[in-house]
């Protein structure tokens, strides 16, 4: 499947103003309301399983877990999504890559295709019953 590229789409708004899609993008995202509450748990028992990550890693790591769903794990992680990370992030696509390797072979995320998961047992954005639902699908952190 071809991924989508925001700057291949221009349009005209409704006042005939010309936009470019990256234009279109930040002005949705602009738009779009965040949930109210934006408190990641982390459970330091396991926060040991960071060392010997590189900051890309660590940054990535913190960017994917404020972005989670709530209740889910789940972070879409489409193409202009991950042009914001890199902006936000200031890394490149491949150290960004390189990251997302590395915060896979941990354990601490899984997935592919921009859809990842972060594992609950290391963090969680939601209610605790609907952690510990999840917990159990997930491997154990060392």
């Amino acid at each position: 499947m071809r991924e989508f590229d925001v700057n291949e789409f221009d349009c005209i708004d409704s006042e005939f103003e010309e936009k470019t899609g990256a234009e279109l993008y930040a002005e949705f995202l602009s738009k779009v309301e965040r949930p109210k509450d934006e408190f990641v748990y982390y459970y330091g028992k396991y926060l040991s399983v960071m060392s010997g990550m590189t900051g890309a890693a660590t940054s990535l790591l913190f960017w994917l877990a404020m972005n989670t769903e709530v209740n889910t794990g789940r972070v879409l992680v489409q193409s202009m999504a991950q042009r914001g990370a890199l902006a936000e992030l200031g890394i490149a696509v491949g150290t960004y890559y390189k990251a997302l390797n590395q915060l896979k072979s941990k354990g601490i995320i899984k997935g592919s295709n921009a859809i990842y998961y972060i594992n609950p047992t290391f963090a969680w954005k939601g209610t605790g019953d609907m952690r510990a639902r999840f917990v159990r699908i997930y491997p154990t952190l060392s």
